[in-house]
């Protein structure tokens, strides 16, 4: 990457507000367009525009925080592949209880989990997240291998 350092402060000033502007807007641009594709998906059952939002998130965003703020208001699941895609899946669309369409419209991605703070891993950290790993016995959101592996490495950490 080819990058210019701006040496001018009165320069750098301009283009931190200019990325001030342009962030908010990209975050009300992403914000309709992941209610409109839940919405697409609830009245369709299509999920290509929930897994084209997703691709064409920007390195730098929360996709992470998407992905939680979608499947946490609609029944879609969403699997990352290895190549950088996604599989979205939406069993049981068609059930209105399933979806959280106005909730998810009033409170956007961003604001519904937070960013957790960057920190050392622990071992106790690891240890409590190897227990969780090992005790989730859902197979849409652990590898059953994965859940057995887990679940030795806690034994040999009591």
């Amino acid at each position: 990457m080819n990058v210019t350092i701006i040496q001018n402060k009165g320069q750098l000033s301009a283009e931190i507000r200019n990325i001030l502007h342009a962030g908010k807007a990209l975050d009300k641009a992403i914000h309709a367009a992941a209610c409109s594709s839940l919405w697409h998906c609830r009245e369709y059952g299509d999920t290509g525009f929930v897994s084209a939002l997703l691709s064409a998130m920007p390195k730098g965003s929360r996709v992470k925080g998407l992905i939680h703020w979608i499947q946490e208001h609609s029944p879609v699941h969403i699997k990352p592949m290895s190549d950088g895609t996604y599989k979205v899946t939406a069993k049981g669309w068609d059930k209105a209880d399933k979806w959280a369409l106005q909730a998810a419209i009033a409170k956007p991605f961003w604001d519904f989990s937070a960013e957790r703070n960057p920190g050392p891993l622990t071992v106790e950290k690891l240890v409590a997240y190897l227990t969780r790993l090992s005790e989730n016995d859902d197979t849409a959101k652990v590898d059953p291998k994965a859940r057995e592996l887990a679940a030795q490495l806690v034994s040999l950490a009591a």
